[in-house]
């Protein structure tokens, strides 16, 4: 997030100091022996304004001065410039499984406290209301001195209407519907906004590689659910009534005709989903849990991994995939989730996904593997939230 501070005024109306004193900031935050003569020098930029321009950040608390560079050294000393990343802080909470997980972050996604709370699916609206805002308050209450928390997002599974700030349904949580978080916004006093959990992931993996911003990218999750979420050149692509990518919720063709937690027949997910095996890897391995992150410890064993369960998961996750790339085409998929954190199973998987495609596609496609679960929703939740309150600190007075 700090590399992104000097193109903060992109896209708006700006002016060349507002341009410059957001590069003086980035500089400050990139640099740990930052000074007013360094930045003016690096820049070519008037020391003047870079003086001007430091003084409105000292103002607003926004940085602060460390030690002298040079001890010692003759003439007017050089005072290390430091970002004070706890002035604003905001709430970021997103579903993993039927997990919220919950963390209070700061400008420089340092993390100041975590916290998570189980979901069980049978949950409806006020029972989750209920426990949202315990969540919120929890984190709330490790909110350091003299700083702004500026508000929550939370990212969610479902049919999702950012706008409306509504969680329309989820067959996650099946008795959850039309849940308004403009209630639980009011009884907080505090902004609140919610998205679809992949497009947030998405958005972190397009903020940090710059390179996936001028490519097509599908983010496909294979855990607990199935689903992807897809950019176009660094837009992510949603719909009008909230939900895309459900490539989950797609017919399999199988002849079995499973119930899904949608309430439909015949879904991918009845197949290939964490929810849908546990049943059957419980009858030997009573351990066995839905956690994503614990799956992965399970599918480490030789008699899961080699078994008929996973097999066929694989088979049918590797339809559902060949289906969903020959509608959109991407330059690159990346995958999300326990079973492609697996290598074998992950290979399988793209042995069968290749021995679909014709010759120019299998060339033109590349794939990366995400490792640490959902954890960059946490950032990717809050960045424009955070971009749009610093641009009004990063805009001169002088």
């Amino acid at each position: 997030m700090i590399l992104t501070f000097g193109t903060i005024h992109d896209g708006t109306r700006y002016r060349i100091k507002d341009r410059e004193k957001a590069i003086i900031f980035q500089d400050i935050c990139a640099n740990g022996t930052a000074t007013r003569k360094s930045i003016a020098e690096k820049y070519n930029f008037r020391p003047t304004s870079v003086s001007l321009a430091v003084q409105e950040m000292l103002d607003d608390n926004l940085t602060e001065e460390g030690k002298i560079k040079k001890p010692g050294k003759p003439g007017r000393p050089e005072l290390i410039l430091k970002p004070n990343y706890n002035l604003l802080t905001a709430i970021s909470i997103y579903t993993e499984g039927r997990e919220l997980k919950g963390a209070l972050i700061n400008l420089g996604e340092q993390i100041i406290t975590e916290r998570s709370v189980f979901v069980r699916g049978d949950t409806d609206n006020n029972r989750f209301k209920e426990q949202i805002i315990d969540l919120m308050d929890s984190l709330s209450a490790s909110v350091p001195a003299n700083s702004t928390l500026i508000g929550a997002v939370i990212s969610l599974v479902g049919t999702v209407n950012p706008a409306g700030k509504l969680w329309i349904s989820s067959a996650r949580w099946n008795k959850i519907e039309n849940l308004d978080f403009n209630i639980i916004q009011a009884s907080r006093n505090l902004p609140i906004f919610i998205r679809r959990s992949l497009d947030a992931e998405l958005e972190y993996q397009i903020i940090k590689n710059k390179e996936l911003a001028l490519k097509n990218i599908i983010l496909f999750h294979w855990g607990f659910g199935i689903g992807a979420a897809y950019s176009c050149c660094g837009r992510i692509l949603d719909s009008t009534i909230g939900r895309f990518g459900e490539i989950g919720h797609t017919q399999a063709g199988s002849a079995r005709k499973k119930k899904c937690l949608c309430g439909s027949y015949g879904c991918l997910e009845t197949e290939s989903a964490i929810w849908a095996l546990l049943p059957r890897l419980e009858q030997q391995h009573p351990e066995a849990a839905e956690d994503e992150r614990m799956f992965i410890g399970l599918l480490n064993r030789p008699d899961i991994i080699n078994s008929e369960i996973i097999e066929n998961a694989t088979h049918f996750t590797g339809i559902g995939l060949t289906n969903l790339y020959k509608i959109l085409y991407p330059d690159i998929i990346i995958f999300i989730g326990p079973f492609t954190e697996n290598k074998k199973i992950f290979s399988n998987l793209i042995r069968y996904f290749e021995g679909e495609l014709p010759d120019y596609a299998r060339r033109a496609v590349s794939y990366r593997v995400v490792t640490d679960g959902f954890r960059g929703a946490i950032t990717g939740n809050v960045y424009r939230l955070f971009r749009k309150n610093l641009q009004k600190l990063l805009k001169a007075r002088y």
